[in-house]
């Protein structure tokens, strides 16, 4: 044995021969002819060869098998190799007789032995060279299965995982080339995770596969957006329907359906067309949408009718109109809007209603017409006013397509995509604008460089789109409104004469509306006063009353006998001829030609009239059309021109004594109408008391009628045609001024006068301000407080003087007039306002063509730096913040101007409180509240703030600062139950601390207390009384549940 280790074989053999070891013998030869084979490899590789093939066989003979393996490996029969291998060298050659089969190209062998061996990687490696993805699948599931029974495999589960996806993730590569899908997908499958196969078919863009195995694995709305990302948007939505997102697949198949009806072959655009499996569409979206809401089923079936062409008439489109402005469907809103144009173009010119009187409520007048199936000049501009305001909207957004900040710009942003068929997809966070129809007629200004086409889908750049949108719409902006300026030449033509009256009447009318505004306090200024005194003002309302009885040979209505009594009433005498072309439409009315005949024949007279009483034919007159059938009248009195006649009518029943009390506004009424001749009263006196006291009750049921019955009163006021949510505050702010001249003048009424301050109805509506300054003082409502609370709304109460027989009372807050001492005009005016100037002054500002609003006033600026001027109508704040919000109630720039200027003033105090209250200025120490009150006033005062500086003049633009402002106003008013009270807590505090300050905490304070009982008497009121002043909080006395009034008598 030493010699075989010495490598001396040819004496090992000698040796074993001599020995008789024929074993031995053997191996000594062989493993001399394997060095012999060594050594002459490379010199005779046919001898080595053969030596080498003789040693093997010896050695496979006397059973040494591994060096037999060995001999035959190197002559490269590697399958026999292989085999000795692993039929006679056990488990520890296994890797080795694997190798030897996969050298051989025995794949099957080779991954059965590394199987064997839990070779796993070079198993599925030989599976994956082989081709044998069966085979390999077959081995990753057993292992999978026996992982945790065996120790061996548990050691290599982790790399197991890995060469499992590995190997996988091959197969499929492999079958994805020779476009196998089928079997492809079978791998995928039994990829471990969601993310992987994702992952995986993504990468090699198998969007098909994806989708149905996202469906399969019950994954429905990934399904969905894989279908969108297709263009297949009815699959996307079917699958949608699947996944229970209902709401979001009805949404798809309007939009689908949306984009086939503009832009089927051949087609360019408006209006929809029908195509084949439209309706049944539709219906699905409708079955999809019933199961999300009533609300929502009402929506998708107004607009699946839309799109249908179902609205037949302008009452039903009208119809679809609301429901699409009540759901703020921008597509419902825009293809009603054009399908009610479309109706006025193809109208014989015949159809088209003439309208002679000026309308105030555009909106509301054509709204009423279309809803009545009728046209008119003012339908028409105001539908197309609408429907061009749309589509401005839609410029704006594609101005800004890149960056769209506010939710109104996404919105007909969307529109604007949805009515081209373009589908915005995110593919890796990058937007992809993909086509529902590539052939569509509005991309062919296009060049096909400019389309992206992959496979099956067409997209285009969001730069492209923006530019052929453009182009569209500018089309159809200048296609639409050259068809609506065809239409009102045409008419022009028809009717030039009667156009050109009606235009001077329009101007009239405006006119009017500027000189007896809806805020009757807007006339009390100065230059208002003055302008109403020139010629100019006194030519345009004679031919207010001109085209009033001129124009018509029918009678006047109540509705212009009301707004001729106004221009009676409200300026200097009238000529004789004007007063008998008015008592000539009276006719049918013999209390109202009464009155007016005693106006003429008295109006300016010095003395006393010895026919009845002037104010008991206003009486009859007024209940002759207080009674009246309003409903069933067409043009009945409005409630501006009603009110004001009141308060001229209560003016006058207060001229009975020899003083009496009333407010700046209707005082100043009563001195226009006297044009500067000597005031006297005399024909108004012959009232006996029994009849005052009748007259009086008539008053106050009036007005209990116009405050408890808010709904009827509301009515009427829409009946006029004028804003109910702007008017009606006015309205009740004016009737409760009536009841506390009541009160003041004939010492009645303090109960209802209570009692109207404890309804929640009307303390709401009226001026926070106002309404405090009663409250306060609620138990002793005397004429300081009166006067006080008149100068809070800035109408001052005025004390007059008749007689020169009137008491002193101790009343900073009002403005006394003697008469007696000042009786001419001129004089009585340099009273009311004292910084006058001369009346040519002002006639010059009117000449220069400055105007006075027709509405609310902007008022004066506020200085926050002082203590004063801190008032705020908080009722009129939130109805500014709701109008705001509520975008298409403000209809044109003055009116969003006059709003702003307003809104911008009420921010400014509420932003001095709160940075008063955050600095601890105003702060209460309550309890553990601090840092409550901390949190929200900051909160607070950041919102105003950012409103505010949206509100600077030099920000305003109607079109685009309504929507930044109606979206911080919605938010401030989704707020208003929590900050409504801190504000007004905060204004409340801000009253206590400031008269602790100029009295250092408490004080008392000598004030009147003479209340209007004494002064109807004719007593001096006690001049002082000691009051403690201490702050009372913001507490509030309980309101009255108590509901008075009548309905009104039906009968004309």
């Amino acid at each position: 044995m030493q010699l075989l280790h010495e490598c001396n074989y040819v004496m090992a053999a000698i040796c074993f021969e001599r020995a008789h070891d024929s074993n031995g013998e053997k191996l000594a030869r062989a493993f001399g002819l394997r060095a012999d084979a060594d050594r002459s490899h490379g010199l005779n590789p046919e001898m080595a060869c053969t030596a080498r093939r003789q040693a093997a066989e010896i050695f496979y003979s006397i059973g040494k098998a591994e060096h037999a393996a060995d001999c035959f490996f190197m002559l490269k029969e590697y399958k026999k190799a292989g085999q000795i291998y692993l039929e006679k060298c056990g488990e520890s050659a296994l890797e080795r007789a694997a190798e030897c089969f996969l050298l051989a190209r025995c794949y099957k062998i080779a991954a059965e032995v590394y199987a064997r061996g839990n070779y796993f990687s070079k198993c599925l490696s030989v599976c994956t060279k082989g081709k044998l993805f069966d085979m390999g699948l077959q081995y990753i599931q057993y292992w999978k299965q026996h992982a945790n029974a065996d120790e061996e495999m548990v050691e290599k589960s982790t790399d197991m995982e890995e060469l499992k996806q590995k190997f996988l993730e091959s197969c499929a590569h492999h079958y994805h080339e020779a476009n196998d899908k089928r079997t492809m997908m079978n791998y995928v499958r039994a990829f471990d995770s969601v993310s992987s196969k994702r992952t995986f078919l993504r990468s090699l863009e198998c969007l098909d596969e994806l989708m149905l195995l996202e469906e399969e694995s019950g994954n429905f709305l990934e399904a969905a957006n894989i279908a969108k990302l297709k263009g297949e948007l009815l699959v996307g939505a079917d699958l949608l329907g699947k996944g229970a997102h209902f709401e979001e697949a009805s949404g798809l198949i309007l939009w689908f359906v949306f984009a086939k009806s503009l832009w089927l072959a051949g087609s360019t655009g408006w209006p929809l067309k029908q195509f084949t499996e439209k309706e049944k569409r539709l219906t699905k979206a409708k079955l999809f949408a019933k199961k999300v809401s009533n609300q929502f089923y009402g929506l998708v079936c107004s607009e699946a009718d839309i799109l249908l062409n179902k609205p037949s008439n302008l009452f039903v489109m009208k119809q679809y109109l609301s429901v699409s402005q009540r759901h703020s469907s921008i597509r419902g809103e825009i293809l009603t809007a054009r399908m009610i144009l479309d109706h006025h173009f193809h109208l014989n010119i015949s159809k088209y209603e003439w309208i002679d009187e000026f309308i105030f409520d555009l909106a509301s007048y054509s709204e009423d017409q279309i809803s009545n199936n009728r046209v008119s000049t003012e339908s028409l501009v105001y539908f197309w006013n609408f429907w061009k305001d749309k589509i401005i909207k839609i410029f704006e957004y594609l101005d800004h397509a890149e960056n769209q900040d506010t939710s109104d710009s996404r919105r007909y942003g969307g529109f604007c995509l949805d009515y081209f068929g373009v589908w915005r997809q995110f593919n890796n966070l990058k937007p992809v604008y993909l086509l529902l129809n590539s052939d569509a007629e509005w991309l062919r200004k296009l060049d096909d460089k400019h389309l992206c086409v992959k496979k099956k889908q067409v997209s285009i750049s969001l730069h492209q789109f923006v530019s052929a949108a453009r182009s569209y719409w500018c089309s159809e902006l200048l296609s639409v409104g050259l068809q609506v300026l065809k239409i009102l030449e045409f008419l022009n033509n028809e009717r030039v004469e009667k156009d050109l009256t009606k235009s001077v009447q329009l101007s009239t009318e405006q006119f009017f509306g500027y000189i007896f505004p809806l805020d009757w306090r807007e006339s009390l200024r100065e230059n208002m006063v003055y302008l109403r005194g020139t010629e100019i003002s006194r030519n345009l309302l004679e031919k207010v009353i001109l085209d009033k009885t001129c124009s018509k040979k029918k009678s006047l209505s109540y509705g212009e006998i009301g707004k001729l009594i106004l221009i009676i009433l409200g300026s200097s005498k009238l000529n004789t001829e004007l007063y008998g072309k008015i008592l000539e439409g009276l006719e049918w009315n013999e209390a109202w030609k009464n009155f007016i005949a005693s106006l003429k024949d008295d109006i300016g007279s010095a003395t006393g009239s010895s026919f009845e009483p002037i104010v008991l034919k206003f009486h009859e007159a007024l209940r002759d059309t207080y009674h009246a059938n309003w409903r069933r009248i067409p043009d009945y009195i409005s409630p501006v021109c009603f009110l004001y006649l009141i308060e001229r009518y209560l003016f006058l029943l207060s001229c009975v004594k020899g003083y009496f009390f009333t407010t700046k506004s209707t005082f100043v009424e009563w001195l226009i109408y006297q044009d500067g001749i000597s005031s006297s009263t005399s024909s108004l006196m012959a009232v006996e008391q029994q009849s005052l006291g009748e007259i009086l009750k008539f008053v106050i049921d009036m007005v209990k009628q116009f405050l408890y019955f808010k709904g009827e009163t509301i009515e009427w006021i829409k009946k006029s045609h004028i804003y109910a949510k702007e008017y009606h505050p006015l309205m009740v702010l004016r009737l409760v001024i009536i009841v506390c001249l009541i009160h003041l003048n004939f010492g009645s009424d303090r109960d209802l006068l209570l009692d109207l301050l404890g309804q929640k109805h009307i303390i709401e509506r009226l001026p926070w301000e106002f309404y405090d300054v009663l409250q306060r003082r609620r138990g002793n409502i005397d004429l300081n407080v009166l006067a006080q609370a008149f100068g809070k709304i800035r109408n001052p109460l005025v004390i007059v003087s008749v007689a020169g027989s009137c008491p002193k009372f101790g009343c900073p807050d009002s403005i006394f007039v003697d008469m007696k001492v000042n009786p001419h005009k001129e004089e009585i005016m340099r009273v009311l306002f004292p910084k006058t100037g001369t009346s040519q002054h002002h006639t010059a500002d009117f000449c220069s063509g400055e105007l006075p609003q027709a509405s609310y006033d902007e008022g004066e600026s506020s200085n926050l730096n002082t203590q004063n001027d801190m008032v705020i109508d908080h009722v009129q704040f939130w109805e500014i913040v709701e109008a705001f919000k509520e975008l298409g109630d403000i209809k044109d720039q003055g009116t969003f101007m006059s709003y702003a200027s307003k809104m911008r003033e009420y921010l400014g105090k509420y932003i001095f409180l709160l940075n008063a209250a955050t600095e601890g200025c105003l702060q209460k120490e309550r309890a553990g509240d601090e840092d409550n009150f901390s949190r929200e006033a900051i909160s607070l005062l950041e919102e105003m703030k950012h409103l505010r500086n949206q509100l600077e003049p030099s920000e305003l633009k109607l079109e685009n600062s309504i929507s930044i402002i109606g979206a911080l106003c919605e938010e401030l008013q989704s707020r208003r139950s929590t900050v409504e009270p801190f504000l007004q807590q905060l204004f409340l505090q801000k009253d206590e601390n400031h008269i602790s300050d100029e009295s250092g905490g408490h004080c008392d304070a000598e004030e009147s207390t003479s209340k209007a009982e004494e002064c109807t008497e004719g007593k001096k009121p006690a001049t002082e009384a000691t009051v403690n002043c201490k702050p009372q909080g913001n507490s509030k006395s309980k309101k009255k549940n108590k509901k008075s009034g009548r309905k009104r008598n039906k009968h004309s």
